[in-house]
């Protein structure tokens, strides 16, 4: 049979261990809600570079035609038209490499697979 102080230690060393696994529990959760902001930031920081290629991306297609327009209508020699119908169709390439849309498979790479 146990003393009273023993009972006492005894009962001192079973609430400071329950303590240290409720303080151990809490850090646990706090580093796991952390990690899940983490992520959710880096996800819409991903999100939010698909949207400025898109964006980006329309834009120079637009500007692409924009410029075959002009040229079109323009007074210019036929061998300049040509040289900036070459720019023009550069460009609009360009757009297309951009564009995000056009690669699912990166999108979902970028986007699941953590740099």
């Amino acid at each position: 049979m146990l003393s009273p102080l023993a009972k006492a230690l005894k009962r001192v060393r079973e609430e400071a261990e329950r303590e240290r696994l409720r303080i151990e529990e809490d850090r646990k959760q706090r580093e796991e809600e952390r990690r899940r902001q983490e992520e959710y930031d880096r996800k819409a920081k991903v999100a939010g570079e698909f949207l400025r290629r898109w964006n980006e991306s329309k834009a120079f297609r637009h500007f692409a035609a924009a410029i075959e327009r002009e040229a079109q209508q323009s007074s210019v020699q036929d061998e300049r038209k040509q040289e900036i119908l070459k720019i023009a169709k550069w460009i609009a390439v360009h757009a297309e490499n951009l564009n995000p849309l056009g690669d699912f498979e990166w999108m979902i790479d970028e986007f699941h697979d953590p740099p």
